[in-house]
């Protein structure tokens, strides 16, 4: 929580109100090739939030973060021990823009690649605790606006490990 909320008070971003839920963030990482924190979905944010948290925890670090693709996100999740992915209690804002139809490989449109005209709403990957369980699937996607915010959307940061060591 303490990263998240200070990239909030560094950045003078708006703190979304979202119910008696909070932005929050917690970061405790697993050792992947790509590592997906997979305790760490922070919530009651926008799409352009968590872009941002991204390029601001880059800079105050000196590494690459940034939002795993859907098909990152799916393979960490199926990677992963059996809930692993689960335990953030959030749906989670994916780095691509929204498709109606699932692209071929290598024809995603990501978010940071892409205009916010081009980039008009984002895929969320998970689920909520309480939502139903279609949702819960590895596969399941669906569309959030890219203005729009809910206690139960978050989302999670990857980086590539070093591995020179």
């Amino acid at each position: 929580y303490e990263s998240f909320a200070a990239f909030m008070a560094e950045s003078s971003r708006r703190i979304w109100s979202c119910g008696p839920k909070k932005a929050a963030l917690e970061a405790k990482a697993p050792e992947l090739p790509l590592t997906l924190l997979a305790n760490a979905a922070a919530s009651c944010v926008m799409p352009g939030d968590a872009d941002a948290y991204a390029a601001w925890l880059s800079q105050r670090t000196g590494k690459s973060f940034r939002l795993p693709t859907a098909a990152e996100w799916e393979y960490a999740a199926r990677a992963l021990p059996a809930g692993a992915m689960s335990s953030s209690g959030v749906a989670e804002v994916v780095a691509d823009c929204w498709h109606a139809q699932i692209p071929q490989a290598g024809n995603e449109r990501i978010a940071s690649r892409m205009s916010a005209i081009d980039c008009d709403g984002r895929m969320l990957k998970g689920a909520a605790a309480a939502e139903e369980a279609c949702w819960h699937r590895h596969s399941a996607r669906r569309q959030i606006g890219a203005r729009e915010t809910r206690a139960t959307i978050g989302f999670r940061v990857m980086r590539p490990l070093d591995l020179t060591r």
